[in-house]
């Protein structure tokens, strides 16, 4: 399934939502200092990429699961994405960083995986098929 323009529209508006009154470590708010930088970022990578970046904090910081994504109609490879990166309570940062890589979004999302070139070029030949 791919993510067109007003559908990406609705990610911004539900992850604005889900992620209200949160702010980052440096006290800003975090949809506008932490989602819209990264989700800006994946862009060029096409639209399930940019809606995985505007949700891929969405499970670990919100009441959100992959399970309310997907009624909600979010595509499953944007959902598999985000679980990918989703850090797991009690799961220490390094763990979560070493599990990221079984969603080849993820290394787009990770700017330090090591992989995150392979995955570049994995997108741009997928795209010229």
């Amino acid at each position: 399934m791919v993510v067109d323009a007003a559908e990406l529209d609705g990610v911004r508006a539900l992850a604005r939502e889900a992620h209200a009154g949160q702010i980052d470590k440096l006290g800003r708010e975090y949809f506008t200092a932490h989602l819209a930088p990264i989700a800006t970022g994946l862009r060029e990578f096409g639209p399930e990429a940019e809606a995985a970046g505007w949700r891929h904090d969405i499970i670990e910081d919100t009441q959100h699961t992959g399970d309310t994504l997907r009624s909600a109609g979010v595509p499953e490879d944007v959902v598999a994405a985000v679980e990918s990166v989703t850090k797991i309570e009690g799961e220490t940062r390094t763990s979560a960083t070493l599990s990221a890589p079984q969603h080849w979004l993820s290394h787009l999302s990770m700017p330090s995986q090591p992989l995150r070139p392979i995955a570049r070029m994995s997108y741009s030949f997928l795209q010229s098929l």
